[in-house]
């Protein structure tokens, strides 16, 4: 049983953290999964079958095993952005500044106004 928690510390050194994504990235909840699974040390309390299968899954997904067998031709997202414009679009600095902006022309400035006045 312990060889499943050292396979998930292993899958989990290859899986890098993305800072501009706190507490919207997929790597800091996998790990924190494990944490959850795995807390009583390397004793696994639950279905072993699933946790083998969930294992694989995420192994496929870490080494791009799919990406590897099929490919792309073009080197562009479907609305022509490259990898890098698409993770700067997912970033938490990104959102904010989409948030801000749904707010529209009046609660921005209603925002700024009461905030100055807080300020004082």
């Amino acid at each position: 049983m312990s060889s499943s928690h050292r396979r998930f510390l292993q899958l989990l050194k290859n899986w890098p953290v993305d800072p501009s994504k706190q507490g919207r990235d997929l790597g800091q909840h996998i790990r924190d999964q494990v944490k959850i699974a795995f807390v009583n040390g390397e004793v696994f309390p639950g279905n072993q079958q699933k946790c083998d299968l969930e294992y694989l899954a995420l192994k496929r997904i870490s080494e791009s095993q799919h990406a590897k067998q099929y490919p792309r031709t073009l080197k562009s997202s479907a609305l022509g952005l490259s990898l890098e414009e698409c993770s700067s679009l997912v970033s938490n600095d990104f959102l904010k500044t989409v948030e801000e902006e749904e707010q529209g022309i009046f609660k921005r400035t209603l925002n700024k106004i009461f905030k100055s006045k807080d300020s004082k």
